[in-house]
Formats: structure tokens, C-alpha cells, sequence
């Protein structure tokens, strides 16, 4: 079952899109693109995470009466 989010897109879209745009900021730096060759690596794929992380923590925020409910049914 797919989730639409109240901007109009599932979160598998947004996580797909979040993926797909972490791995092109990694395969930039790595090939050293004039505007991004001075980042890290580390600090592109951290940041990626970072993302990840807050966008899970908010999707089961905004959801946890409807997964809460799921566990007491």
C-alpha cells in the first residue's frame, strides 16, 4: 500500500528520488566536478544519511497513531 504524503507523492517516490540524487552527489565528487570537487565524500554520503534518517524519523511521527493503532489491533 502506497502512502501519498499531503504534497502529492508516495514515500517511495521521495525516498527513490532522495537515493538517486545521493548517489549522483557521490559519483560527482568522486569524478571531481568542478563544483563539488572540494567536498568530502565522507561529508556528501553523511549528509545523504543524515536525510534518510530525519525523513524516516518524520514519516513515523506523522504516522504513529496509524502504526499504533495496527500493534493494539
Amino acid at each position: 500500500m502506497e502512502v501519498v504524503t499531503k504534497y502529492g507523492i508516495t514515500w517511495a517516490d521521495y525516498y527513490r528520488t532522495l537515493a538517486t540524487a545521493s548517489l549522483v552527489a557521490v559519483v560527482a565528487v568522486e569524478l571531481g566536478v568542478p563544483v563539488v570537487e572540494a567536498v568530502p565524500v565522507l561529508l556528501v554520503v553523511s549528509t545523504a544519511l543524515a536525510v534518510v534518517a530525519a525523513s524516516t524519523a518524520y514519516q513515523l511521527w506523522t504516522r504513529r497513531w496509524t502504526y499504533l493503532r495496527a500493534l493494539l489491533d
